[in-house]
């Protein structure tokens, strides 16, 4: 369920009810990771095709998130922090702002925990 819609230009950006919370608590409080969130939005606003840095690709494929949501992806905002979204069209789905370890891609991953999260992604698309 999406609670709402931002459009800038062609891009439309969504955001997820997860997307809210995860801003609020893991962003907004600190002004170098909203500074290179925006950084983020800028590159997409721009072209949503281009990559952020080396860190912005899509999940594997054959894995849990892949297989569940084709194309989604993630780009790492901080070291242990990305924004996990998905491109359809000229529309940028947010999911929210996880570490490694709330996707169970940390070490050791954690296939429990990426079943999970992408099952809760996929009711959120």
């Amino acid at each position: 369920m999406l609670i709402f819609e931002v459009t800038n230009s062609n891009i439309k950006f969504r955001r997820t009810p997860a997307y809210t919370s995860t801003y609020l608590a893991k962003v907004k409080p600190y002004s170098k990771i909203r500074a290179k969130f925006r950084d983020f939005m800028e590159t997409k606003r721009t072209n949503p095709n281009t990559t952020f840095s080396s860190s912005d690709k899509p999940f594997i494929s054959k894995g849990s998130y892949g297989t569940l949501i084709p194309g989604i992806k993630h780009a790492h905002i901080t070291h242990d922090l990305s924004i996990v979204y998905l491109l359809q069209g000229n529309t940028i789905i947010f999911y929210g702002f996880y570490t490694h370890d709330e996707l169970g891609t940390g070490s050791p991953a954690k296939i429990n925990i990426q079943k999970s999260m992408a099952r809760r992604f996929k009711t959120m698309s």
